[in-house]
């Protein structure tokens, strides 16, 4: 019997928690303490929302103060004087944020988004914004730029010839571009893509060599540019590549909205191979070939030099639709974010109309510092030689 009660009454308090209501006393410190246990009402419970919800400012969406989501999270400042003979001193600042949205996981490659801006003491300037988007679990990326560039510069002559000689003009250029692009990750290490790009380009205030040399060719131009693209990376990235292989093509077909100029084409392959040598040493390959149908305007033509690839010439001092060059470069960490870096190579630029010929090789070789900023950046100082030309570059990355 007594049994049986026991079992009805727990029942009932398992059943209805009200029944638990019972006071209690307590005795603290000579004080008598009388309370009730109430049981929460588990029917209204919050419902908890993922996402942003109404009220969440942009950063909060950003997830800066998310260590757990966003352990990478950063915003970086920098700048630095810079000086190249194309644009002489000037100033370099940029801005970069590397971020994961709350539809992320910490397992996802965040995406980054940069601003930089740069201004010469010979009035060339260039504003450039940059982002990239990694969605669907590093599945899908999604780039986009726009950039506006005023600046003023030297030309020599449209063939290799005429480039080599002590004759040069000058001419002033504004030029404005968008641009976006499209990667979807097949495998881990191979991409496939498309993009698009819109250029406009007007030259004006030529001296007289230029006004001669350029008689015959567009000054103004709007271009429209549509093309795929192949990503094949194996490169172990922890800030600083130091190991892996880098192989990227693109193909574009361009339609010029003025003037009477034919449909164009240009087709760009890169191959990178970076090799671990000796503690802190990597030894870096870079080839790339570059093919511009004939009768591409000048301004869209290759050139060689500054701080992208044939360091040591003045850029656009040598033109050519086509491009081929080699180079090999050697890499050395010395302490924490200093390292140093020793190159040489060659390349040469032809067209249908001046055809490739040894003699059009050049040489180029150098030797740099630099400095980690964090964030993956870096500040580069080289100094570059060539044939008969040498330059200074200070830029916040590396060539390749």
């Amino acid at each position: 019997m007594l049994r049986g009660v026991v079992a009805i009454v727990a029942l009932m308090l398992t059943i209805c928690p009200a029944y638990a209501q019972v006071e209690q006393t307590m005795h603290i410190g000579g004080d008598t303490l009388t309370y009730r246990y109430v049981p929460a009402d588990q029917t209204h419970a919050e419902v908890q929302t993922s996402g942003v919800v109404s009220g969440r400012s942009i950063l909060d969406y950003l997830t800066f103060g998310d260590r757990e989501l966003n352990p990478g999270a950063s915003f970086t400042i920098f700048g630095t004087p810079f000086y190249n003979q194309e644009q002489g001193w000037g100033i370099a600042a940029s801005g970069v944020m590397n971020y994961r949205t709350r539809t992320m996981t910490p397992g996802d490659t965040p995406s980054s988004l940069a601003l930089r801006l740069s201004a010469s003491l010979s009035a060339s300037c260039t504003v450039e914004l940059a982002g990239e988007n990694w969605l669907g679990g590093d599945r899908h990326r999604v780039g986009y730029g726009v950039s506006y560039t005023l600046d003023n510069n030297d030309i020599w002559g449209l063939d290799f010839d005429t480039a080599r000689g002590s004759s040069y003009g000058s001419y002033s250029l504004s030029a404005a571009a968008v641009e976006g692009a499209y990667g979807y990750r097949v495998t881990d290490a191979f991409m496939v893509g498309l993009h698009a790009n819109y250029r406009f380009m007007r030259i004006y205030d030529p001296s007289e060599w230029a006004d001669k040399l350029l008689a015959d060719e567009v000054m103004r131009l709007s271009m429209v540019g549509v093309g795929v693209d192949i990503e094949f990376d194996t490169r172990c990235d922890d800030g600083v590549v130091t190991r892996g292989l880098y192989l990227v093509g693109s193909y574009t077909l361009r339609n010029y909205l003025l003037g009477d100029i034919p449909l164009g084409h240009n087709v760009t392959l890169r191959f990178d191979y970076y090799q671990p040598l000796w503690r802190g040493a990597t030894l870096v390959l870079d080839l790339l070939g570059e093919y511009n149908s004939a009768g591409t305007p000048w301004m869209l033509r290759s050139v060689m030099g500054g701080e992208d690839y044939m360091r040591g010439y003045y850029v656009g001092r040598y033109i050519g639709d086509n491009l081929l060059s080699a180079q090999l470069e050697l890499r050395q960490h010395i302490w924490q974010g200093l390292g140093a870096a020793a190159w040489g190579g060659g390349g040469a630029l032809f067209s249908a109309d001046d055809p490739f010929a040894w003699r059009k090789v050049l040489p180029t070789y150098g030797v740099g510092l630099r400095w980690g900023m964090g964030g993956g950046a870096s500040l580069c100082i080289d100094m570059a030689f060539g044939k008969g030309s040498h330059a200074i570059i200070a830029g916040f990355r590396e060539v390749f």
